[in-house]
């Protein structure tokens, strides 16, 4: 029998004493009220999944499948525009290449389900046994509800397939495979085995879905196993996370299509990395300011006082400096808006949703590494009890404030303007039926903006001649038309 020392994962702690009355019951019921107030905030997004609609590149990806094959396009855009095969085979695969609305409707709702799910592996390997089974479920639908409350571009980042599958489906994958690492722990021998090839599995997914969450793993392995290295700890199962991460992201970057991507999207004058390092700064501190006032703030104070009061319980539970912490994580934020800048020399929206969920994954985790620390503390102070309800309450009222994508959303649907973009393009799909080769539509009217962000029919007399090309090529052909304009 392998033992404790001889494992490649390190042991973590058994389950602290039973703790008694009050004190027992108090984190089971914040962490029952965190999760009754996420999936609250979760409903109005999940209602929006009913009037969603395919656009952009939804149709691109379920021309070339209906043209070959999901495979056959698959080794189609590898070669010509991506390396990011995990994405490229949920798009690839799509049904709404079999013409199903209400099967592409499911699947990108399934497409959300990985980010809670990697939420809740990863929230599970770092809490503390005395938190209970209610914690991780709390700490993963806050994370979900807290990011899609905030996100700048829900029309992007949940209802747009191709933008779901690379940033929410690969960021769940990313965190569901650093969460298998540290679970490596929990078990030896075949057990322990089954958590790091979950972990390599997944680390190679999440690096198929989007390049730059490879690289965020890799880089964050690394930093893991250099401070398991100094503190003379197991790593192997950090070696383990870094070597998948890595070897995922050189197989998107070094793809034929990837490549020919980044050929094609190089800023005029080159690349430059003081160029790129300057608005990548800047775009951290702009909109790192404006994150910590959503309920970000709160929602961290809530957990930073859980995890003081789990550290005095359990002794044995401990997180990283939050001041080291703070640090990987603002470089890794930092290097999330760089990427964009130094490849394209902009910032998309959707790229922009992937810098909002690490910002407030970081801002948890630092909250907790501080809370854990000043619970250690031979006399911590012991805040008002009424401290944690009220962060919950102050989190609820600032996701409501306006301009929020929770308003937005919850605007959307209470005004109809929701129901009556799904009206008008169900009526636009029938009359593209009945239509010409050449066939006029009327403009959208009053989209939805947590919804709509692309217009699909070519508008004449704004669109440059690769918006008619392209156009033609997906909207247009998916319909079976040589072209599908705006009637003026």
């Amino acid at each position: 029998m392998t033992s404790t020392r001889d494992s490649a994962c390190p042991p973590l702690p058994g389950p602290p004493p039973r703790a008694e009355g009050a004190a027992a019951r108090r984190p089971g019921a914040l962490a029952g009220a965190a999760i009754a107030l996420s999936l609250v905030a979760l409903v109005p997004f999940l209602l929006l999944y009913a009037d969603a609609h395919p656009q952009n590149d939804d149709w691109v990806f379920a021309v070339s499948a209906m043209d070959g094959g999901v495979l056959a396009s698959m080794d189609r855009w590898l070669h010509a525009w991506t390396g990011r095969f995990t994405s490229l085979y949920l798009v690839s695969a799509s049904p709404l290449a079999a013409r199903s609305l209400s099967g592409w409707r499911l699947a990108i709702f399934l497409d959300l389900v990985p980010f809670t799910a990697g939420a809740w592996l990863l929230a599970g390997a770092l809490a503390p046994r005395s938190a209970g089974r209610a914690a991780p479920w709390a700490l993963a639908l806050g994370l979900t509800a807290l990011h899609l409350a905030g996100m700048p571009s829900t029309a992007t980042g949940l209802y747009w397939m191709n933008g779901a599958v690379c940033y929410a489906t690969g960021e769940g994958l990313a965190m569901g495979a650093l969460g298998a690492a540290l679970r490596c722990g929990a078990g030896r021998g075949l057990r322990g085995g089954a958590w790091a090839a979950a972990a390599a599995a997944l680390a190679v997914l999440a690096a198929g879905a989007n390049e730059v969450l490879g690289l965020l793993l890799a880089g964050g392995a690394a930093a893991l196993l250099a401070a398991a290295f100094a503190r003379r700890r197991p790593g192997a199962h950090l070696a383990v996370l870094l070597v998948a991460a890595a070897a995922g992201a050189a197989l998107n970057l070094l793809a034929p299509g990837t490549l020919a991507r980044l050929q094609s999207a190089a800023p005029a004058g080159g690349r430059h990395v003081l160029a790129a390092l300057s608005p990548a700064l800047a775009a951290a501190g702009r909109h790192g300011l404006r994150w910590l006032g959503s309920p970000l703030l709160p929602a961290a104070l809530a957990l930073a006082l859980a995890a003081a009061r789990a550290a005095r319980a359990d002794r044995g539970w401990t997180l990283p400096h939050p001041a080291l912490a703070a640090a990987v994580l603002a470089a890794a934020l930092s290097g999330t808006l760089f990427l964009p800048f130094y490849g394209g020399g902009t910032l998309e929206p959707h790229t922009l949703n992937l810098a909002h969920a690490l910002f407030a994954g970081s801002l948890l985790f630092v909250a907790a590494c501080a809370g854990a620390r000043a619970g250690r503390r031979a006399e911590p102070p012991r805040p008002a009890p009424a401290l944690a309800p009220a962060a919950l309450a102050a989190t609820a009222l600032l996701a409501l404030l306006p301009g929020s994508a929770l308003r937005v959303a919850l605007d959307d649907l209470a005004s109809g303007r929701a129901a009556r973009h799904d009206a008008q393009l169900l009526a636009r799909y029938d009359l593209l039926a009945r239509c010409p080769a050449v066939c006029d539509v009327p403009p959208l009217q009053d989209p939805p903006r947590s919804l709509s962000w692309f217009e699909d029919a070519v508008d004449e007399a704004s669109d440059s001649p690769f918006f008619h090309r392209y156009k033609d090529g997906s909207y247009a052909a998916f319909f079976g038309k040589a072209r599908i304009r705006l009637a003026r």
